[in-house]
């Protein structure tokens, strides 16, 4: 059995892409899915399940939230040590002494056109700090969201779709792994 981590991307969002967790784990455990455990309401999944490739298993997941819930929702995986090392790839500079719930890591697939990335790094966003690796981005927002860089801003300034989870969240998810 293969433990898995899984960030739905935009449900439960201004009543938008509206999934109850309590139906979504029945939904998984009925599909096959072991120990299925979600953390609050914005998609963040731990389970178990046989299939290897975790590719697959975003397949899987997407398939099933269309055919179960009617919409089309993207799914990032991550195993238990990619979470780990996504913790601990956060760059000092980024964290700072920032409350862990304003420094988030964003998802995304592909690659950012260099020009995109040239422009979106001149620009000042202080007091802002953010960190972009491939295919993570690491960010603080000390004084909040809306008075700082969020997801929204990467993605329309650098081209991306991806999924941001606040430290806070992640640590969570870390320790319901352990606790399976």
């Amino acid at each position: 059995m293969n433990t898995y981590v899984a960030f739905l991307r935009g449900v439960n969002m201004m009543g938008r892409k509206t999934i109850k967790m309590a139906e979504l784990r029945e939904v998984l455990a009925k599909r096959g899915f072991k120990n299925v455990q979600t953390y609050i309401q914005s998609g963040n999944i731990v389970f178990g399940c046989e299939e290897k490739d975790s590719d697959t298993v975003e397949h899987m997941l997407e398939q099933i939230i269309e055919e179960e819930f009617g919409f089309d929702v993207p799914v990032l995986i991550e195993s238990p040590e990619e979470l780990e090392e996504t913790l601990a790839g956060m760059p000092e500079y980024v964290m700072g002494d920032t409350p862990h719930n304003r420094v988030y890591a964003l998802w995304y697939k592909g690659k950012i056109d260099s020009e995109k990335l040239a422009k979106f790094e001149a620009g000042d966003y202080s007091p802002n700090r953010y960190s972009i690796t491939d295919g993570i981005i690491y960010f603080a927002s000390p004084k909040g969201a809306k008075k700082g860089l969020y997801t929204g801003d990467f993605e329309k300034k650098l081209g991306i779709v991806g999924t941001t989870r606040n430290i806070k969240t992640l640590e969570r998810m870390v320790e319901m792994v352990k606790s399976t």
